[in-house]
């Protein structure tokens, strides 16, 4: 078997060198039926399993989602969405301020209950207030300034979005909490439910009436609304005698989630600069089709996430990864990304139509990127559950730095096809640079103990 080799330069100056072939080789031979059994009936490996179902089933309410969006509106009126969305995706980490991440620690730690309820409730009130904050900002932001927009419906589009901008800090709020407590469950629950209700409502709405890029905005929002509220109504919060609980809230944030807040806060804008800027370059029709390639991917990062979001808790736990985490997550991610490109055109025609197979050209920056930033999902995660907050903001800084100059030379001078590479080129950076700060959270581990 051909050996495949990561080179890592350590902070000693020596290198360490992964060989993921001998690692598959390795897991081969210990994988009989007793060691395979015991692998797929572990709690994580459930939790992942039922998790990547959700995911799955997600992803395949969402193409349906994509396919009654693109056959009923314009590629104009699917890029204005498809921009929105994007802005969204940047905007909400802004008004978390490190405390979602925090407290994701704290019930990573806690194993009581009714302390986990207690902060839940506490994060609860900060999510309301951060709902309000991100609205507002919105709306000022729509009022203020509209030559800051590409196109008038993206205008347009605005308008509504800011009446629902705080539904995407709810969501936020939920992958980035629930993750603490490894309640899987209700982590899937959202998934499942707020894809199924928004493919519900669009396919309902463009069957009785016409739907175009608001109706398909404000009906999205609606349904993620409303499942947002179940899944918190199923958690059970509590709500009273929590204020025990702010200063250690207070003293997490200050030593480990300002970091990495400050880390998103610079990440968020910098890592999707190149598809909010795609209209600029390729017209608001370049962000459909950049949407459209890009969600194709979506299955390689969101196994991956399954698979680290189910251990996270477990992480906290650990001196540094196993081998057989590793060799799992690559040897899925390279099956997926396989069956992408082999059947790129099919899942094209299937999730949209054949107007969009201007993004087949794309296919391979879009999945070596999707690889990449699966791969550096459980090293990441790790880092957050074990690592020093300051050096994953100094990662995400440099990363930001990077996509900032990418982006600013590759499309420019390569239009929409420079969004694609700049995805890859970005992802890959990020990779490395995630497995550093692994290696160097792990060495710091074991020079404690």
């Amino acid at each position: 078997m051909t050996e495949i080799y990561i080179v890592l330069k350590k902070n000693n100056g020596t290198l360490m060198i992964l060989s993921l072939a001998r690692r598959l080789r390795n897991l081969a031979q210990r994988a009989d039926r007793k060691t395979l059994h015991k692998i797929l009936t572990s709690v994580e490996s459930r939790r992942a399993i039922v998790l990547y179902i959700a995911q799955i089933a997600g992803i395949l309410f969402a193409f349906i989602t994509q396919k009654i969006n693109t056959n009923a509106l314009s590629k104009e009126q699917f890029g204005a969405v498809a921009w929105i969305m994007q802005y969204l995706i940047v905007l909400h980490p802004m008004f978390e301020f490190g405390l979602f991440v925090s407290g994701s620690k704290m019930l990573s730690l806690v194993k009581d209950r009714e302390e986990i309820r207690r902060i839940y409730g506490i994060l609860i009130i900060i999510m309301i207030t951060m709902c309000a904050l991100i609205s507002v900002f919105t709306f000022a932001l729509y009022i203020a300034v509209p030559q800051i927009f590409p196109d008038s419906l993206v205008y347009q589009a605005m308008l509504y979005a800011s009446l629902f901008a705080w539904v995407y800090v709810v969501q936020y709020f939920l992958q980035t909490v629930v993750q603490g407590s490894s309640d899987i469950h209700h982590l899937s629950l959202y998934t499942l439910l707020s894809r199924f209700l928004t493919m519900a409502s669009l396919g309902l709405w463009a069957w009785l009436m016409t739907l175009d890029h608001v109706s398909s905005l404000v009906l999205s929002s609606i349904a993620m609304a409303l499942t947002g509220v179940i899944v918190i109504k199923r958690i059970n919060p509590i709500f009273d005698n929590w204020k025990h609980l702010i200063p250690d809230l207070k003293h997490i944030n200050k030593e480990y989630g300002q970091h990495i807040y400050i880390g998103r806060l610079v990440t968020a804008p910098t890592m999707q600069l190149a598809p909010l800027l795609v209209p600029y370059f390729g017209g608001v029709a370049g962000s459909a089709l950049y949407a459209v390639g890009s969600n194709l991917v979506t299955p390689m990062v969101q196994a991956t996430q399954s698979i680290s979001t189910s251990l996270f808790k477990n992480f906290a736990q650990q001196k540094k990864l196993k081998d057989r985490l590793i060799v799992i997550n690559f040897l899925v991610l390279m099956s997926i990304g396989g069956s992408i490109y082999l059947f790129a055109p099919f899942l094209i025609e299937l999730s949209a139509n054949k107007s969009y197979f201007e993004a087949l050209p794309y296919m391979i920056p879009l999945i070596l990127g999707g690889f990449f930033q699966g791969m550096w999902q459980p090293f990441h995660l790790f880092s957050l559950a074990r690592g020093d907050g300051r050096w994953i903001k100094n990662q995400q800084i440099v990363a930001s730095l990077f996509d900032l100059v990418s982006t600013l030379i590759l499309l420019p001078m390569f239009g929409i096809a420079g969004a694609y590479w700049q995805f890859f080129a970005s992802r890959c950076v990020r990779f490395f640079l995630t497995l550093h700060n692994y290696y160097r959270t792990v060495k710091h581990i074991e020079s404690k103990s």
